[in-house]
């Protein structure tokens, strides 16, 4: 595989839920999802890095913040 077939690979990660207790008490649970590896790395995006996350229906966009 070239370089150029690697910036272009898809991941497939599965969206799991967590928790929290909010002051009152009660457990809110919320969809979280971690991305982890050297593939972040290769694709620009080492530890420090400050993103950006365009949402819309069924898509997350990550790009690398400006400024």
């Amino acid at each position: 595989m070239n370089s150029g077939e690697r910036k272009h690979r898809q991941r497939v990660v599965t969206v799991d839920s967590a928790s929290r207790v909010a002051p009152w008490g009660q457990y809110l649970w919320y969809a979280r999802m971690r991305l982890q590896g050297r593939w972040l790395e290769r694709a620009g995006f080492t530890a420090g890095t400050r993103v950006t996350v365009a949402v819309s229906d069924g898509r997350l966009v990550i790009s690398r913040a400006e400024g």
